[in-house]
């Protein structure tokens, strides 16, 4: 079993393994008695890998905080999620580094060019 990283979702903190799991199985997060994610170690390659992580966090948040996902709903999340942090690079990045206080890169959305007058609702 190898262990890939920690990650923290609000307050826990939840080890991440690569092990071996049911043969249809990509990934697997546990809840009780103590959170984990595992991600199957027949899955190797990394946007396969980073798709089944994306989906058990999910997953986590979803039994954390009581949202109470189902299936369906987890994999429509990771699906459009990752399609929208694929398909807009930039953005992601700028999102990320403004999510960790950053200033440095500029914020492409709302750039003077970018704004308008929102309509009254």
């Amino acid at each position: 079993m190898d262990r890939f990283l920690e990650i923290q979702i609000g307050s826990l903190i939840i080890p991440i393994t690569s092990c071996k799991l049911a043969k249809n199985d990509w990934g697997e997060s546990q809840l009780h008695p103590y959170y984990a994610i595992r991600v199957n170690e027949t899955v190797t390659d990394p946007q396969h890998i980073a798709m089944t992580l994306l989906h058990e966090v999910l997953e986590v948040i979803s039994e954390a905080y009581g949202l109470k996902l189902s299936e369906c709903q987890i994999r429509i999340l990771e699906q459009t999620l990752s399609a929208v942090i694929i398909n807009n690079t930039l953005a992601s990045n700028d999102w990320l580094s403004a999510l960790r206080g950053s200033t440095a890169l500029p914020n492409r959305f709302l750039e003077q060019s970018n704004t308008t007058d929102c309509p009254d609702s």
